[in-house]
């Protein structure tokens, strides 16, 4: 299996507008996903995780991408669904940390 999509998971404004340029850069055979959480009410970290698990492909390998604020979220993606363990490969970028998870 190839990898094809980067989910894009936003810092703590929620709108993912900040990864424009660096999705723009993107090689084209990479399909980026980038989430946005709502902006019309506050969500819990355990309400957000909903629409990070909308936006995971169903069955391709994927390459997921946390801003800050969202790293928890991506920690805790692959906990709510064992699944994902099978398919995924983790890129977790804090302020001062980079963390690689997962697998290749």
């Amino acid at each position: 299996m190839s990898l094809k999509h980067l989910v894009l998971l936003p810092g703590l404004d929620g709108t993912g507008e900040l990864f424009g340029d660096f999705i723009a850069a993107l090689p084209q055979s990479l399909i980026a996903i980038p989430v946005a959480y709502p902006a019309d009410r506050v969500l819990s970290y355990i309400k957000l995780l909903e629409f990070v698990g909308a936006a995971i492909p169903q069955s391709d390998p994927f390459v997921l991408l946390a801003e800050s604020f969202s790293t928890p979220l991506a920690i805790s993606t692959p906990l709510r669904d064992p699944r994902i363990w099978q398919r995924w490969f983790y890129v977790l970028v804090s302020q001062a940390i980079l963390l690689r998870i997962g697998r290749a």
